[in-house]
């Protein structure tokens, strides 16, 4: 994967239920960084595979994300997924998954953490701190955006923490989540509601 400002090719993935929780939509954007310019996007639609247990978000979603990925016209060259990477009771968040099926560098970025004590970083936009868990660097609470709830990301495969912080300050320029991740989680409720289906949590 390319470095620095060059152009490149940011996919987020995302995975919404109907309201029954029988059935699902995997969407996958792809953004040109650093314009955030749409470039393509998938979706694979179908039966949930997987009952909800916690801890266990890689079971139910990996397959169905590695399904709308493959449908993509062009591969990325970075994925941002919406779950956690190594900051997981058994280091295989959701971002591993999937970044071992499809063999692109991957990043988990979730809302709250799952594992680990962190401090609270500065409120300006671009600060962050460790996630630890049992005495290991699992992850980042990264601030987004200022004086607003921090982000925990972590490394899903092939990539760095530093460098998967870097690009997610770089892919949030206005809100508090990834632009990737914004533009996948709504691709896959707009499907849903399109099918009559509703969306569930």
């Amino acid at each position: 994967m390319a470095t620095g400002d060059a152009l490149q090719k940011v996919a987020g993935v995302d995975v919404a239920y109907d309201r029954a929780g029988r059935r699902c939509v995997a969407a996958a954007v792809v953004l040109l960084s650093p314009t955030l310019t749409p470039l393509c996007e998938a979706c694979w639609e179908g039966p949930v595979e997987a009952p909800y247990r916690p801890g266990l978000l890689a079971t139910r979603e990996a397959g169905p994300i590695s399904r709308a990925l493959a449908r993509l016209s062009s591969l990325p060259d970075l994925i941002l997924v919406d779950g956690h990477g190594r900051a997981h009771p058994r280091r295989w968040g959701l971002a591993c998954a999937v970044g071992a099926k499809v063999r692109v560098p991957t990043v988990g970025v979730a809302k709250d953490p799952l594992v680990g004590r962190w401090d609270e970083p500065r409120p300006e936009r671009g600060r962050w701190t460790p996630l630890e868990d049992r005495g290991e660097v699992v992850g980042a609470a990264v601030r987004t955006r200022a004086r607003v709830k921090p982000v925990f990301v972590s490394v899903g495969w092939g990539v760095g923490l530093s460098e998967a912080v870097r690009w997610v300050l770089r892919l949030s320029p206005r809100y508090r989540l990834p632009e990737p991740i914004r533009a996948a989680h709504f691709r896959a409720g707009q499907i849903l509601r399109s099918s009559g289906r509703g969306m569930g949590h």
